[in-house]
């Protein structure tokens, strides 16, 4: 049975303090990675490998203000938000393509990160657990705070999005895993969304668009699935008709204040594989009998 899964979590640009909500197309392209560092090994010369716990790890020397030219520490870009930042991104800007599980063209989101101060030149660096060995060189850099507007209209699109792909499918059912900061109490007031923002709204969202499907699922601490990116659309990405661009695969993680739905559907009959398979009612009783015969026997 065919199974596709989307994420949603509501974020607000740091740099821009606009909500990236969707397909929206934001500009936080003013602030690239200048100077980074891809570290396999420890000060002492060991390696590092998950063997010994400690994988290796980017570190982000200093960041270019495109607007303005400036050469800074990424620290010095974190002080300049009103706030701490609950996530960081980095997007890579020489493709922006898709990778095809829908984990492309966008932000990469770590909430787990370290700051390094070099005591020859007193600079703080950023330092996060490296998934891959490609430099963050060159990357677009942002912080990203979870705002409740977005996470309704987020939600609100993804749904809407989700239900113009399937249009043409049957569909089984579908499983919610939702944070219990979303829910089942409500996100927000009513007054501020057109669509409310009341109690369950992840699951009433759902049933909006779904209406005669079955959903189960349930809130909790920590929502496992995959990870959530920001500006999955932003450079060049659109929403495609056959759903490769929202559907979201791979890099399982437990996360923060997402929802994650996974839809099952009915597969498509195919001649080709099914073309020699009898199943008329002699035969399936031929079938039954025998197979019944040897659980006696």
């Amino acid at each position: 049975v065919p199974v596709k899964s989307v994420v949603s979590l509501g974020l607000k640009s740091m740099t821009t303090g606009n909500n990236v909500v969707g397909d929206t197309r934001y500009d936080s392209n003013s602030v690239i990675v200048s100077d980074a560092e891809y570290v396999t090994k420890s000060d002492d010369g060991y390696p590092l490998g998950e063997e010994d716990g400690q994988p290796p790890v980017h570190i982000i020397k200093s960041v270019r203000d495109t607007s303005t030219g400036a050469t800074i520490s990424p620290y010095q870009h974190l002080k300049s938000f009103r706030s701490q930042p609950m996530f960081i991104g980095f997007k890579e800007n020489s493709s922006g393509s898709d990778s095809g599980d829908g984990n492309g063209a966008g932000y990469t989101l770590y909430n787990d990160y370290e700051m390094l101060t070099d005591e020859s030149s007193n600079q703080i660096s950023i330092m996060l657990r490296a998934e891959n060995s490609t430099s963050l060189q060159g990357c677009s850099f942002d912080g990203f705070s979870v705002d409740r507007q977005a996470c309704v209209d987020d939600m609100d699109y993804t749904l809407s999005s989700l239900k113009s792909v399937l249009r043409t499918k049957r569909l089984l059912g579908a499983i919610m895993f939702s944070c219990a900061g979303r829910g089942p109490g409500p996100i927000m007031a009513p007054s501020t969304s057109s669509k409310g923002g009341g109690p369950m709204l992840d699951a009433t969202l759902f049933h909006e668009y779904f209406p005669n499907i079955p959903c189960l699922g349930f809130y909790a601490g920590g929502e496992i699935g995959p990870q959530a990116m920001a500006g999955r659309y932003d450079g060049g990405g659109a929403l495609t008709s056959d759903g490769s661009s929202l559907y979201q695969s791979g890099r399982v993680a437990i996360q923060g204040f997402t929802a994650v739905f996974a839809v099952f559907i009915v597969p498509e009959k195919r001649p080709d594989v099914f073309s020699g398979i009898n199943d008329s009612p002699e035969e399936i009783g031929l079938f039954l009998r025998n197979r019944f015969k040897r659980s006696v026997d």
